[in-house]
């Protein structure tokens, strides 16, 4: 099975984080990208495909070894 993440917009509704993809935000000390990632593959899920755009380099660092980034 594959998965896709959406990870492309700015967080613009959300004042406090200025020029943050909302993916990128973290919660104790993991973001909200590496949670999803790190849920998929629990179900078993290897091939994540991650849709980049905003910030594209701050969130292929994140995701760097677990997901493959698709610019758009």
């Amino acid at each position: 099975m594959k998965a896709l993440i959406t990870s492309a917009g700015l967080g613009s509704r959300i004042p406090e984080l200025k020029n943050t993809n909302k993916s990128l935000i973290k919660i104790g000390n993991k973001t909200l990208i590496s949670r999803a990632i790190d849920s998929l593959n629990s179900h078993g899920i290897r091939d994540i495909y991650v849709i980049t755009g905003h910030n594209a380099e701050k969130v292929e660092n994140e995701i760097a070894g677990r997901a493959t980034p698709i610019f758009n």
